[in-house]
């Protein structure tokens, strides 16, 4: 996750849109800001993060106030349970995206070592074309 956010990139990445607002009718005010992180982390990183601290501060804070919540109960989000299981389903079915089984890393090693791989055996571009592999198929990584 970026570490250094302006306040313009802050109002642009971390607040939601109407049709996106429109999903945290039917959430508890304690689940709000959760699901609403979940939710915008998918669409800048393309994966959601494992537990509170792969988030910057600023980002929740900024989208706390967007919605007028208070950035204290992003402590109390719930990653691993219950409730985030379900705002991680509801976030690809938003998205439009899946969890990727074994058989797409499979298809992605394969694709990395025919197109890639030849061109720029570079690991760190090998992420990135692997990311993008994954964003084109609206799967998560």
């Amino acid at each position: 996750m970026k570490r250094c956010w302006s306040p313009q990139e802050l109002r642009e990445h971390w607040s939601l849109s109407v049709e996106e607002r429109s999903l945290l009718a039917k959430k508890t005010p304690r689940s709000l800001l959760g699901f609403a992180v979940r939710l915008t982390c998918l669409q800048l990183e393309r994966r959601f993060p494992r537990d509170r601290r792969e988030v910057l501060d600023g980002g929740p804070r900024d989208l706390a106030q967007h919605l007028n919540l208070l950035a204290a109960q992003f402590d109390a989000c719930d990653w691993q349970g219950r409730t985030g299981k379900a705002q991680r389903r509801a976030s690809r079915a938003w998205r439009g995206c899946r969890r990727a089984p074994e058989a797409d890393a499979t298809d992605l090693l394969a694709w990395l070592r025919r197109e890639m791989l030849p061109q720029d055996p570079d690991e760190a571009h090998g992420q990135d074309d692997a990311l993008a592999w994954y964003h084109e198929r609206r799967i998560e990584p």
